[in-house]
C-alpha cells in the first residue's frame, strides 16, 4: 500500500507538471511545489512557498499533511485561475506597470473514477519587474562597413510563490 500511495504521489507531480515547471505562473509554482511534495524535497518546497503556506506545510509535518491530502487522486486539474489584487509602481527601466499580482487558482483532484474534486485553492503571490537583455551588434562583412544594432529588450518577468492552500 505504501508503493501504491508514492507512485500515486509520482503521478500527481507529472499530471501538474504539464505546466512551465518555473515560478513565472501560478501554474508552474504550484507544479514546482508539487514535485518536491512527491519527491519528499522540503528544501525545495519551502523555496516556493511563503506567509500562511510556508507557516502551514514548510516542516515535515505539514509536506506528510500535503502528501496524505494528494494521494487519493489519479491526477490533477487546475481550475478558475483568477487575478485577485494587483498593485502598480515601476517595474523597473521605467516601465511603470503591475508589480505585484495574487492569483486564486482551484486545484482539482480527479479518481481514478473520474470524479473530480476541488482539493485546495492556492492564493499565488507574483512580484512582477523588467529584465533588460542588451541588444546584440552584428559587425559588418566588409571592413568599415555599418555596424547593425538590435536595441535591448525589456521583457517582463513575474516571480511567483504560493502563499495559501484552502
Amino acid at each position: 500500500m505504501k508503493n501504491f500511495k508514492w507512485m500515486t504521489l509520482g503521478l500527481l507531480a507529472l499530471s501538474l507538471t504539464g505546466c512551465d515547471g518555473t515560478t513565472e505562473s501560478p501554474q508552474g509554482v504550484i507544479s514546482l511545489a508539487a514535485k518536491a511534495v512527491q519527491k519528499s524535497n522540503l528544501r525545495d518546497l519551502q523555496s516556493y512557498l511563503t506567509g500562511d503556506a510556508l507557516k502551514q506545510y514548510g516542516n515535515a509535518e505539514g509536506m506528510k499533511k500535503l502528501q496524505d491530502t494528494l494521494s487519493p487522486y489519479a491526477k490533477f486539474e487546475f481550475q478558475n485561475e483568477t487575478l485577485v489584487k494587483h498593485v502598480r509602481g515601476d517595474q523597473g527601466y521605467g516601465f511603470p506597470g503591475d508589480v505585484l499580482r495574487v492569483y486564486s487558482e482551484d486545484i482539482i483532484g480527479v479518481t481514478k473514477a473520474k470524479a473530480s474534486v476541488k482539493v485546495y485553492t492556492a492564493s499565488v503571490t507574483c512580484t512582477v519587474y523588467r529584465e533588460r537583455i542588451a541588444g546584440v551588434c552584428t559587425f559588418p562583412p566588409i571592413p568599415g562597413g555599418p555596424q547593425t544594432c538590435q536595441p535591448d529588450q525589456y521583457p517582463e518577468v513575474q516571480d511567483c510563490l504560493v502563499d495559501n492552500l484552502q
